[in-house]
């Protein structure tokens, strides 16, 4: 038992050294979200290399979701309950389009490809990766196929949106500053003497850890805060795993995040004191989601690839979905005033928790976010599996 344990430990301390310095490679070459992107390049190219690495923890999922849970639970208001309201049309908006696509573009991609009609249709499907291979291995869809059409768009949509996101916010600065002067030359002064301390591509986490250690020390400059602090994140931790543990049992996709984030947005609105986990702690995070994505790569994965077989699915694929998924971005910030970046991610083509992990990173709306993305996944889960029991008699 004792053996076991070490080796889990010992495993998750590997996989996370991987992932650092992924991140640290990526925070350097200036590529964006590092964390993620990183860690999957590092540990990816291992796998496919067939280096003797051991696979995700079982723990590190549902960790990560419930974290996530309290970090979108925390951000909900009464208010926030008030707006519920506002996304039914653009839930309505993208179940169409998701229908749609996985349907109408499925089928559009089976007959012009080798692809069989079920591996077309789970390729197409913008739901979860977990979910789309489980449904996989329930028919005779090719799962490393679903996998790759999967992986490429996800990646494809990490690489995109701080593209985008860095777009909107210069047109942004440029609208409140014309004269490009947001800041006073002490000011700026200041901040660059700052980032010579540290390598410049280190300079945000610096900051983010100068702000980790400043709370830290005044943390525990006296007992009662200490204890304080202890007890409001205990309280928060437990609710968010009560939630998850729920949710999870009650079979809701991404179950940990979402029974995290209604108890969590329970007990804040209700006056509970909860505590939210710190940005420094969200790298971390955002690490550990990557590991857990990694586990899909395999000397196979390189294989299929290289044949030259999915080429043709994969360019249709991205080019389809994201082209419909930037229309529907635009619609949704026509009938909603939302902002591009948040449009982008409730409509992209990527996983729950990573477009909502995203949305937090550069401070957009997760509870939105999250909300369609539930939307899209649980309708995927009630009409596909019913068609495919049609399709197969």
């Amino acid at each position: 038992m004792l053996e076991s344990f070490m080796q889990i430990i010992l495993d998750t301390l590997l996989l996370f050294s991987i992932g650092v310095a992924g991140w640290l490679v990526f925070s350097f070459l200036k590529l964006p979200v590092p964390g993620i992107l990183g860690t999957m390049v590092f540990i990816g190219a291992l796998r496919i290399l067939e280096v003797d690495l051991p696979f995700a923890p079982g723990f590190i999922s549902p960790v990560v979701q419930i974290i996530l849970g309290i970090f979108i639970g925390s951000k909900i208001t009464r208010e926030t309950v008030k707006d519920l309201k506002s996304l039914f049309k653009p839930a309505v908006l993208i179940i169409l389009w998701t229908m749609g696509i996985v349907f109408i573009f499925g089928y559009s991609l089976h007959r012009v490809s080798e692809l069989d009609l079920f591996t077309a249709i789970l390729s197409s499907s913008m739901g979860g990766l977990p979910e789309m291979t489980i449904l996989s291995m329930e028919t005779s869809a090719d799962i490393t196929t679903v996998v790759i059409m999967h992986t490429v768009r996800m990646m494809l949509t990490m690489f995109l949106f701080p593209i985008i996101f860095k777009k909107f916010m210069s047109g942004q600065a440029a609208a409140l500053h014309p004269s490009g002067h947001s800041k006073s030359g002490k000011e700026s002064a200041g901040h660059k003497e700052r980032q010579r301390k540290v390598p410049q591509f280190l300079a945000f986490y610096y900051h983010d850890f100068q702000a980790f250690r400043k709370k830290l020390k005044n943390l525990f400059s006296s007992k009662e805060k200490l204890f304080s602090s202890f007890k409001i994140r205990g309280v928060s931790i437990a609710l968010a795993a009560l939630g998850g543990y729920v949710f999870y049992n009650l079979g809701v996709p991404a179950g940990g995040m979402v029974g995290a984030m209604v108890f969590i947005a329970a007990a804040s609105i209700y006056g509970v004191n909860i505590k939210a986990p710190s940005s420094f702690t969200f790298e971390f995070l955002l690490i550990g989601i990557a590991i857990t994505i990694s586990d899909n790569f395999s000397r196979e994965t390189l294989v299929m690839i290289t044949s030259g077989e999915l080429v043709l699915p994969v360019i249709l694929s991205t080019v389809v979905v994201f082209g419909t998924s930037l229309l529907v971005a635009l619609l949704l910030g026509k009938i909603t005033n939302w902002d591009f970046p948040t449009c982008f991610l409730a409509a992209a083509p990527a996983g729950f928790t990573v477009m909502t992990t995203l949305a937090i990173k550069y401070d957009k709306n997760p509870f939105i976010v999250s909300m369609l993305h539930l939307g899209r996944i649980m309708s995927i889960k009630l009409v596909v599996p019913f068609a495919f029991m049609i399709l197969m008699g």
